[in-house]
């Protein structure tokens, strides 16, 4: 059994994560991408359709003694492959400024929520940016493939150092 995920633009917007996909829209779509890919993509019967969503970032994600971690707090797009990790994070920001306080958990939550909404922010709107990247067409397209084909590995590292590379 294979899992395969295909993401394009489609003006059949249906709410849900489990309606069916349209085998021949999807095939239509793929049709440039070469024989390779094409062949697996034929091989797949049942095709499931979902609509990617996010929100705009918000600073606000705590009420009282209740909070939000994840994405609760701030759903991403899937490009940029962030929203565990921001979880994963916020569970352990949570833990701490719980476990360093007396606690009374609604200062608290302002405090762990005020320490990573600049970051989740941003990581949710380079999400989608990355989105518009990898399916630019045309002149965006041209344009991406020349500025990102010419950047060299260490570069290309280097412009993430705000996300991997620690405080």
């Amino acid at each position: 059994m294979f899992n395969v995920v295909a993401v394009f633009h489609s003006d059949k917007y249906v709410e849900g994560w489990n309606e069916p996909g349209d085998r021949d829209e999807l095939l239509n779509r793929f049709a440039d991408v070469g024989t390779l890919p094409m062949s697996l993509l034929e091989r797949v019967s049942d095709w499931r359709m979902w609509v990617l969503c996010d929100r705009e970032p918000t600073d606000v994600w705590s009420r009282g003694r209740v909070t939000l971690i994840g994405d609760a707090a701030h759903p991403m797009l899937q490009y940029f492959a962030q929203g565990a990790a921001m979880a994963i994070e916020d569970g352990l920001c949570v833990a701490a400024n719980i476990a360093s306080t007396d606690g009374d958990l609604e200062p608290t939550f302002q405090a762990y929520q005020q320490e990573r909404y600049l970051r989740t922010g941003r990581v949710q709107f380079m999400a989608r940016f990355l989105g518009e990247v990898y399916h630019a067409e045309g002149v965006k397209r041209d344009l991406r493939n020349q500025l990102l084909g010419a950047r060299t590995q260490a570069k290309a590292m280097a412009g993430l150092d705000w996300l991997y590379g620690g405080p």
